[in-house]
């Protein structure tokens, strides 16, 4: 697929972004190639600002993610039902799921424009926070959901469903329900397994037991 539209968007907070957001607006612009760029990159760049990380996620084909991990979390987060596939150029500290360094900008620019980047699908997830029948909150998390005791100083009891159907019960500090993706992230951490990044299948991780034969349960 040789995208149409490019969104922009970066970590404003990172030294030199504003530079390499000029250039690379002027290597998509100089192969015809229009970039929507968001407002707080657009601000930083001096550049037409097209709206939120939304906006832009509705109006790219392709969205250009100038940052590290923290930064592709973000927009994921923020673009909702409206996310496009995401092209990572690393310029944070951990960059898992960036395609390359920021020295190589132009090659990257080039491999966009001619399609020749291959594409890897991932699973979200879709999150709610309930009250009854009221919806609190919701986002969707590339990683991880992560349910927490907070300041409460013992152990909660959690009854885990899926699909409807009861799964088993934790008692915990907390649990953490990851991707493919987010399973090298915080569930290793608390030991949870390995996934294969196209797998597809969610892990259901909690945060130290109680009981011992409490551990991470794979979910399709």
């Amino acid at each position: 697929m040789r995208a149409k539209t490019i969104g922009l968007i970066a970590h404003t907070g990172k030294a030199g972004v504003a530079e390499l957001a000029r250039a690379v607006v002027n290597e998509f612009a100089a192969r015809g190639i229009e970039v929507a760029v968001e407002n707080a990159t657009a601000a930083l760049a001096q550049q037409p600002a097209g709206g939120d990380i939304a906006a832009i996620a509705r109006r790219a084909d392709l969205i250009v993610v100038l940052g590290g991990d923290g930064t592709i979390l973000n927009v994921v987060a923020s673009a909702g039902e409206e996310l496009k596939p995401i092209f990572g150029i690393n310029v944070g500290s951990l960059g898992f799921l960036t395609c390359v360094n920021s020295s190589a900008y132009r090659e990257a620019v080039e491999a966009m424009v001619s399609g020749r980047i291959a594409y890897s699908e991932r699973a979200l997830l879709a999150v709610e926070l309930r009250q009854g029948e009221r919806t609190l909150s919701a986002l969707h998390a590339l990683n991880d959901a992560v349910i927490s005791r907070g300041d409460v100083s013992r152990l909660i009891r959690l009854h885990a469903r899926v699909n409807g159907e009861p799964l088993t019960e934790f008692n915990a500090d907390g649990l953490i329900i990851a991707t493919a993706t987010g399973s090298t992230a915080y569930s290793l951490s608390a030991g949870g397994p390995i996934l294969a990044p196209d797998s597809g299948v969610f892990v259901i991780t909690p945060i130290c037991p109680h009981v011992l034969t409490n551990r991470s349960v794979i979910v399709g």
